[in-house]
C-alpha cells in the first residue's frame, strides 16, 4: 500500500477497501517508519504495517501472521503496547507483538525465565 497516491490518500485507500472488502487482507508496505501512521492503518482496516526495509525473514513472517487472522507490525516500530493495538484492531483478532512472539519461541523450547532474559539481552546487543 503507498500511502500517497496521485488521485487519492493510502489512509483513506485502506478504509475504503476495507469497508467494501472486509474480509480481504490489507498490508500496507511503505517506508514510513511512524506510529501515527500506523496507528491509522490499523485503525482503518489493514491487518499489517511492513516497512519497505524489511528483510525476506520478516515480509515472510508478516504473510503468514496476516493470513492466519493476525495483525503483523514491522518490528523495526520497536514494541507495540497491546492495549494500544486491541483497542484498534478487532477484539477477534489476535495481536502479538514481534518481543511477545521471541519469548513465546523461547518458552517452547524449554527455556527457563533467566535463561530467556539472557537470550533476549544477547540477541539485542547484537
Amino acid at each position: 500500500m503507498i500511502l500517497v497516491l496521485p488521485d487519492v490518500n493510502g489512509l483513506d485507500l485502506v478504509k475504503r477497501i476495507h469497508k467494501e472488502y472486509p474480509r480481504l487482507k490489507i498490508m500496507a508496505v511503505t517506508t514510513y517508519n511512524d506510529m501515527g501512521f500506523l496507528t491509522q492503518m490499523i485503525k482503518n482496516g489493514a491487518n499489517g504495517y511492513l516497512l519497505k526495509s524489511a528483510n525476506i525473514e520478516d515480509i515472510q513472517d508478516a504473510i503468514k501472521v496476516v493470513m492466519s487472522g493476525g495483525t503483523y507490525i514491522d518490528r523495526q516500530l520497536g514494541t507495540v503496547d497491546s492495549d494500544f493495538m486491541s483497542s484498534k484492531v478487532n477484539k477477534n483478532v489476535p495481536f502479538i507483538t514481534s518481543r511477545e512472539k521471541e519469548v513465546l519461541e523461547l518458552i517452547s523450547k524449554g527455556m527457563k525465565n533467566q535463561e530467556i532474559a539472557n537470550q533476549l539481552l544477547l540477541a539485542s546487543q547484537q
